[in-house]
């Protein structure tokens, strides 16, 4: 969704490069249903992943310029 190298387009935000602490934050949010989007996409994803999964995935796409 967030596009190759995940660098987001028009309304779907880029996510590469982020902050490790913001990005936790707004998957643990999504997970816990703090926090929607339109099309409830990201709830849906983000309900699946684990904490170390929200981690690993912090880390990683915190790496990505």
């Amino acid at each position: 969704c967030h596009l190759g190298g995940f660098a987001g387009q028009n309304e779907i935000p880029r996510v590469a490069g982020q902050h490790y602490e913001y990005i936790v934050k707004q998957l643990r949010d999504f997970k816990g249903r703090v926090r929607t989007n339109d099309a409830g996409s990201m709830t849906s994803v983000a309900r699946t992943l684990s904490d170390q999964d929200i981690e690993d995935l912090g880390h990683y796409l915190a790496s990505l310029q």
